[in-house]
């Protein structure tokens, strides 16, 4: 099973939920819902279901193991009905598979079970990464070409079975000598008080950084653009046959 449709299976999009930090709890709705411990890399340690979501965190009886944990929020999904309720309790704890819900049968650690063996999953992060370079290239390579075949089409767009493409302008300025002092004195202060400890963190997010083998991105630049060079010789092949 692929990653994307194992995804696809997933009970609740946790980025797209609400969310408090630990200490604001006081902020909590005071509907019935399902809600879920994270911490800074989005990894789910905790699922509960209340009735009063605000009522449900004034004690709760594992705030102090989330908070050793290194969890830092709760995200919540307001749901009224009582069933409803318990069953997507009973799905986001299979697919999350949250330890503090049970030591016994879930790892130590936040994991969700991809199907894929831990190097198995180191390989496959590296390989997108990669992809996202080469794909990165070439789109901005596409670029020009397109804004061509946009302004040689009648009404100034591409349209294709996949989409539509159309050209849109960017505009940058340049700023007075007065502006670009203040903006400058405001980086200033802005780094004042991050060193004197005056600006408070809003947020922190944890997210594992890729550094790829040159020699790997190289090869993989090498085979991407010769696959591409050969599907387009097969299709012109295709083309004469046909004729």
């Amino acid at each position: 099973m692929s990653l994307v449709k194992r995804l696809s299976e997933a009970p609740v999009l946790i980025t797209k939920l609400p969310r408090l930090c630990l200490n604001g709890l006081n902020g909590l709705p005071d509907s019935a819902g399902v809600y879920f411990v994270l911490d800074q890399a989005e990894r789910v340690w905790y699922v509960g279901l209340a009735v009063s979501l605000r009522q449900r965190w004034q004690g709760h009886e594992h705030l102090s193991d989330c908070r050793s944990n290194g969890a830092e929020f709760v995200a919540w999904r307001e749901i009224p009905t009582d069933q409803e309720r318990r069953e997507l309790e009973r799905r986001c704890i299979k697919f999350f598979r949250p330890p503090i819900n049970d030591r016994m049968n879930n790892p130590d650690l936040p994991t969700i079970d991809f199907g894929l063996s831990p190097q198995k999953e180191v390989e496959r992060f590296l390989r997108l990464q990669i992809q996202k370079r080469l794909i990165e290239m070439e789109i901005e390579l596409l670029k020009p070409n397109l804004i061509s075949q946009c302004e040689a089409s009648l009404d100034g767009k591409i349209t294709h079975a996949l989409g539509t493409i159309s050209p849109r302008n960017f505009v940058s300025y340049g700023y007075s000598a007065e502006v670009e002092r203040l903006a400058a004195d405001l980086r200033t202060r802005r780094d004042k008080e991050r060193s004197d400890g005056i600006s408070s963190v809003k947020g922190l997010k944890r997210s594992p950084v890729a550094r790829i083998n040159p020699f790997s991105l190289r090869e993989a630049f090498d085979i991407h653009f010769d696959e591409l060079s050969v599907g387009d010789d097969a299709e012109g092949e295709q083309d004469l046959e046909a004729a």
